[in-house]
């Protein structure tokens, strides 16, 4: 055997060369790769063919190199003779496997079922396509001071110990390695462990045999979220290209991190309540849904208790919206103290709660349930120094007694409660046959609804909307009051869900259309400024089979443009029935009609559907406008629904706001529209006009 003169440069053989040997040449082998090159030669021998193979040579000096070898075999005088050549492919090698690994963390990204997951799966890339012995992860607390180790991969037997042994290990941030990363964001190299004294676990790694580290942060919305660790057997020595690609990758698994969080929040708008943090009214039916197929299988119980805050308005009215927010927070709070860990609490909006309670095997747990709630609310509350109390009524339901799905559970209980106020509030009231009647109050109102559309007492007032790109008030949105004789100007959320329930929202809703579209052909007529007006469809009118006929005919009668004519939609209609509603939707939107989804983000619509519906436009619920800018959690849900809907070719209207704050805030992260009492309160027609065409109001407004 002899040593080529390559051979001697890439083994870096001197004077006096080491003795040509197959076992001196394996001795330079890495012995994870002297089998295959062992039997790659074997068959060079029996198969007299040329034989190819990428392998690693390890060096005097504890470097590795990766080598492409070929051998082939021929007969010289008679005897058999392998000839092979050597090539140091260390620098393409090192490319390729950093495509791959590049690749694969991409896919792995794509395919993750959390972040744990795909935190965990980056390690294994990581080590596998950095050649390292190991992989660790540490996830950094929500408040920064400490790093627990949550992941980390192995390629043998000897650091599996040392890798047990650091799973869960806890540590402060502010002391040991991990300081560094509050100064600094990039990699680190630690050249010795051995003779670092903060390396974590440092004996379980030197009995491991681990030499060397990289550490790599992965930061997300310039927080530091996790350390990724990576330890070698070797001593390689230090190469940027490693550094380089190593925070590459980290940099990719932060931009997965922050879509995920990002996906987290809209998730979170949409199955809860902003205001209290409870589940809303779509996940408490799902959650519902779900208790009675268990209840059917276990063959055990199941109650609803609808629960409304007595005489709220009142309270509210008071002391003022802000103050009656932290009040139903503060409710929010007491009754969830007051139930077992696996009963569901929901608010359905307004002072409404609901209660969910699941495995019932004693009917006597039911009332129990109802007293703790109603007893929660016995002591006085403290609002800004002004000490309050309170009291509910509860309407309960029961599976199988009083209905076998979630929808009639939720209508009966609902039944209850009316029949608990009428009997003196601060009471439960189980739900019976003779409860489904109106009360006296809601068939008073019902009649005078009926008499308001005969008498003409009904009035359209329309808000205006700032495009905030041009700084012009180019649409407005219509708005119902009504004036019932002896009560004043009544509220709409007093008079419209019994308008819904009862069917006269149809032909109310049919007025309003009627009485916007005839207003917008007398402003035509008067040459007065051009604007889109926005009307309401409730869910009633929605489910109404005539609604189209009803339409087109409105708009025949009035000679309108369709294209001066919006109509927003809450969630709850287009979520009901998706297949009918885009087929309704579709209709309108050819005839010329713009479409908006109204109060995004309480509760009703699928994030995943939105883009399927033929809208122009998202309207963001003032309940999330309300703490803009100073509370995160709202800029967060503000800037990620205006994105979602920007990605999705919608224009996005922000409603509710009151503050130039608030309007420079929505400004900067792209919001299209606004509407609140900044601009102007809901007004009479010919007052909002004069608001839009009134060059003093424009000036004002610009200079906000």
């Amino acid at each position: 055997m002899q040593w080529s003169e390559e051979t001697c440069r890439i083994l870096n053989i001197g004077a006096p060369p080491v003795e040509a040997t197959l076992a001196n040449f394996l001795d330079f082998v890495y012995p994870e790769d002297r089998e295959a090159l062992r039997a790659l030669l074997r068959r060079c021998f029996e198969r007299q063919e040329r034989q190819e193979i990428d392998h690693r040579l390890r060096m005097p000096d504890g470097t590795m190199l990766w080598i492409h070898s070929i051998v082939e075999s021929t007969l010289v005088r008679g005897q058999r003779v392998v000839r092979g050549t050597s090539k140091d492919i260390t620098l393409s090698h090192g490319e390729v496997l950093r495509k791959e690994t590049e690749n694969a963390i991409f896919h792995t990204l794509a395919t993750a079922l959390d972040p744990a997951d795909a935190v965990q799966k980056v390690v294994e890339a990581l080590s596998l396509g950095l050649g390292w012995g190991c992989g660790i992860a540490w996830s950094v607390d929500q408040t920064g001071a400490t790093l627990e180790c949550i992941a980390s991969w192995g390629k043998d037997r000897t650091v599996w110990p040392f890798l047990k042994n650091m799973r869960g290990t806890v540590l402060a941030a502010e002391s040991g390695l991990f300081c560094q990363f509050q100064y600094s964001t990039d990699p680190f190299w630690i050249d010795d462990i051995a003779t670092n004294g903060d390396f974590p676990q440092r004996e379980g790694a030197l009995e491991a045999g681990l030499r060397r580290a990289l550490f790599v942060p992965v930061i997300v919305d310039a927080r530091l979220q996790y350390v990724l660790a990576f330890c070698m057997q070797e001593h390689e020595p230090y190469k940027e290209e490693m550094l380089v690609f190593a925070k590459r990758q980290a940099d990719q698994l932060a931009q997965y991190l922050q879509r995920r969080e990002a996906e987290n929040r809209l998730q979170y708008v949409a199955t809860h309540d902003a205001l209290t943090e409870l589940l809303n009214r779509a996940s408490f039916v799902e959650q519902l849904a779900l208790a009675l197929k268990r209840a059917v299988r276990n063959r055990q119980g199941v109650a609803v208790l609808f629960l409304d805050l007595d005489r709220f308005k009142v309270v509210n009215d008071t002391i003022g919206h802000s103050a009656g927010d932290r009040l139903l927070q503060e409710c929010a709070s007491r009754f969830k103290a007051s139930l077992r860990e696996f009963d569901t609490l929901a608010r359905f909006g307004g002072d409404e709660f609901v209660v969910l309670v699941d495995q019932i095997s004693d009917p006597h747990q039911v009332p129990a349930v109802a007293t703790r709630l109603l007893a929660s609310l016995a002591a006085p509350f403290s609002i800004n120094g002004t000490e309050l109390t309170l009291c509910a009524s509860v309407g309960i339901s029961t599976y199988p007694e009083d209905g076998d799905d979630a929808e009639t559970l939720l209508k009966n209980a609902d039944i209850a409660m009316y029949r608990a106020k009428q009997e003196g509030r601060g009471a439960h009231q189980f739900y019976s046959a003779s409860l489904n009647q109106y009360s006296y109050e809601r068939l008073n109102l019902e009649t005078s609804l009926r008499r308001a559309l005969e008498r003409n007492e009904f009035c359209v007032h329309y808000q205006p909307k700032l495009n905030l790109a041009s700084g012009r008030l180019e649409s407005m949105e219509a708005l119902i009051r009504w004036q019932r004789p002896g009560w004043g100007m009544v509220a709409p959320d007093q008079f419209i869900p019994v308008a819904e329930e009862t069917g006269l929202i149809i032909p109310i809703g049919n007025w309003v259309l009627d009485a916007v579209c005839r207003q917008i052909e007398l402003w035509r007529a008067q040459g007065r400024t051009p604007c889109r007006v926005s009307v309401n469809l409730s869910a009633r009118q929605f489910r109404d089979e005539r609604l189209l006929d009803d339409i087109s005919r409105i708009i025949g009668t009035t000679g309108v443009n369709p294209q001066r004519v919006e109509f927003e939609l809450t969630e709850s209609v287009v979520m009901n029935d998706p297949e009918r509603a885009t087929s309704i939707m579709r209709a309108l939107k050819s005839t010329g009609f713009g479409l908006s989804i109204d109060d995004f983000g309480t509760g009703y619509s699928s994030l995943g559907r939105l883009k399927s519906f033929p809208i122009d436009s998202l309207k963001i619920d003032r309940t999330f406008v309300r703490g803009l800018p100073e509370d995160q959690d709202d800029a967060a849900i503000a800037s990620g629904v205006i994105a979602l809907a920007h990605s999705l070719h919608l224009s996005v209207v922000a409603e509710g706001v009151e503050t130039p704050a608030q309007l420079n805030f929505l400004k900067a992260v792209g919001c299209d529209e606004i509407q609140g009492y900044l601009i102007s309160r809901p007004l009479p027609a010919g007052e909002a006009m004069a608001v839009v065409e009134s060059t003093s109001e424009l000036k004002l407004i610009s200079s906000v």
